[in-house]
């Protein structure tokens, strides 16, 4: 018969193991809570990477996509003819003028297609996206499609034949994916982190070199506070990448005020020419200097013209240097949220 004390013994070993059970449950219960947050906040994380990454692509392809059907329309042209006008409003007047009487466009249609040029020029291309949408919706309804995206299609059809099918539906699925993405960062701000397989990647992924190169620099431009900057200086020209990348700027910048100087240059041959023309047509006589003046203006315009050209190609060779230190700022600093490649795609392709 077991002695009172080794009874006791016995229970207090008992219940010194059921603590220490209980315990170890507890801080292993505690552990995989922690875990699961940390895991969860990674999650998050990732989410919002991806969400960055996603806008960032289809951002940069509804720029390329709107400036090339501005190209191929011929809307690009016929803006770039207004910028003659006096003031802006001018030039809106006069392309929404042209619209209705060369393009037969209704006066809400012109309104439409001139808002939507002028809000891409500035930025927001999703105007013309929206146009290229409704052309593709009129292709895959046929007769179904409404009384005013038939009237639209046919009129861009006429006057814009270079518009193909392939564009249209190239626009109306990055018009899509824009929604989507938007959809996907409102329920983000709400607590809803898992992203949507139906927004296509396809795209990013097929698209050319240029293309994801842009994205890239986006998207490292929109995170910059939170992957901050990097102090890697070179040993060659003992400079940071980001220090580079703003010398260029300083460089396009001086050759733009060059050529923007020339343009007053032109623009007060223009003037003068105009006014010692007055001075002719009116019957008053002109000095010898002026009349030499005015023998020599379609010389002195076609040197101002040869020089702009010469500097804009300075600054075309400028910002290809430009965009490669800019590509490696880039993927230096997204090198920092990930190792080798963002998502499983290697993008350093400079």
């Amino acid at each position: 018969m077991a002695e009172p004390y080794d009874v006791l013994a016995s229970l207090n070993r008992m219940l010194e193991s059921e603590e220490r059970r209980e315990q170890t449950k507890l801080q292993s219960s505690l552990a995989l809570m922690q875990f699961a947050q940390s895991k969860r906040m990674a999650d998050i994380q990732l989410a919002g990477q991806q969400l960055e990454l996603l806008q960032a692509a289809n951002s940069q392809m509804m720029g390329n996509q709107s400036q090339s059907f501005l190209v191929e329309s011929g809307l690009d042209a016929l803006y770039l003819s207004t910028l003659n006008e006096d003031s802006p409003e001018e030039g809106v007047t006069s392309m929404n003028t042209q619209l209705k009487k060369k393009w037969k466009l209704t006066p809400e249609e012109a309104n439409r297609v001139v808002g939507s040029v002028y809000a891409s020029k500035a930025g927001n291309h999703q105007g013309i996206l929206n146009i290229g949408k409704d052309l593709h919706s009129t292709i895959e309804l046929g007769e179904m499609s409404s009384i005013a995206q038939k009237s639209l299609f046919t009129k861009f059809a006429k006057s814009a034949p270079s518009l193909n099918e392939d564009r249209f539906s190239s626009m109306d699925k990055t018009a899509s994916n824009q929604s989507k993405i938007l959809q996907e960062m409102f329920e983000f701000g709400q607590g809803e982190y898992d992203i949507s397989p139906d927004i296509s990647m396809q795209e990013i992924q097929e698209a050319s070199p240029e293309e994801i190169d842009e994205s890239l620099i986006k998207l490292s431009e929109e995170t910059d506070n939170t992957i901050g900057e990097s102090k890697v200086i070179s040993m060659l020209d003992n400079m940071t990448l980001k220090d580079s990348v703003k010398s260029f700027d300083e460089q396009i910048q001086t050759l733009n005020t060059e050529i923007q100087g020339r343009r007053e240059d032109s623009s007060n041959i223009d003037n003068q020419k105009r006014i010692i023309q007055t001075k002719q047509s009116s019957g008053i006589s002109i000095s010898e200097s002026e009349e030499q003046f005015l023998n020599r203006t379609k010389e002195l315009k076609a040197l101002g013209e040869a020089e702009m050209k010469n500097l804009n190609n300075e600054i075309q060779n400028l910002s290809k240097e430009r965009k490669k230190y800019k590509l490696a700022e880039a993927t230096e600093k997204l090198g920092k949220i990930t190792s080798g490649g963002i998502y499983g795609m290697d993008y350093i392709s400079y």
